[in-house]
């Protein structure tokens, strides 16, 4: 994930398409993705555990979202 292409992807919903929320699920493992996404602004909202099965490993599931206000 890159911080550029997400910011621009974040204004294009917000200014020209008019999204309010928007919210993005992260498996556990996915820091990297999670990092960029904070220093963007999104917050987390929630950790929904054990909640998602990828090649017969079960994980949590990060939910974060940023609002335009």
């Amino acid at each position: 994930m890159c911080n550029r292409a997400v910011k621009q992807l974040v204004a294009i919903a917000f200014n020209q398409l008019g999204i309010n929320r928007l919210y993005i699920n992260i498996f556990e493992y996915n820091v990297a993705s999670m990092r960029v996404l904070e220093i963007i602004g999104f917050e987390k909202e929630a950790i929904i555990k054990l909640s998602v099965i990828k090649e017969g490993r079960i994980f949590n599931e990060y939910i974060y979202s940023i609002m335009n206000i």
